[in-house]
This record gives structure tokens, sequence and C-alpha cells, in this order.
């Protein structure tokens, strides 16, 4: 795993917006150099509506660890399951379904 960018930035900071739209904009920054290659690895927070959103409509790759007190549902089917991972090929999710 090779780190791509890094920036320290303040929520006091003049022109802070959000941390979404911060690991938003990130992500397109990078994705402007190397494109769909690779994949993706967020950590605890990465887990947000908005940013799960982001990288579905973005069509990325990606791996996100979620909260101890999340869920991760497989839309086609009402099992819930926590703390188990699923092949890529069930986790077949639109920006819609969020």
């Amino acid at each position: 795993m090779v780190p791509l960018y890094g920036e320290l930035h303040s929520q006091r900071a003049d022109g802070f917006q959000s941390e979404n739209k911060q690991i938003l904009t990130a992500i397109d920054l990078v994705r402007e150099v190397i494109g769909k290659k690779g994949i993706w690895s967020l950590d605890r927070g990465g887990d947000r509506g908005i940013i799960f959103k982001g990288v579905l409509v973005r069509e990325l790759r990606f791996a996100i660890r979620l909260r101890g007190d999340r869920d991760l549902r497989d839309l086609p089917y009402p099992l819930e399951v926590r703390g188990k991972l699923l092949p890529i090929t069930s986790l077949m999710l639109s920006a819609q379904e969020l």
C-alpha cells in the first residue's frame, strides 16, 4: 500500500467546508493522475453515506473499514452482516440504493 496524497487541515481554517468535501476532493485530485487504477482504502469515517456514494458514483474499487456500531447490508437479501467480509460480487450497490 502506497499513500498517494497527504494534507493537513483544520476545521477552524478559512475556507474549510467539511471533512467529507476534503476527502472527496482528495480522491478527485489523485484520480486525475491515476484514473480508476488501484483499490481505494478508507478507514473508519469513510463509511459515511456521502463518502460511500462518492466512491460509487466515481465507479472506484474500494475497501472501507466500518465503525463497530454500523452494519453492512447485502441489499438483495434481508441479512445483516457484522464484521464479515463478503465477496465483491455480492456487494452490487448503486448510489441510489444507499
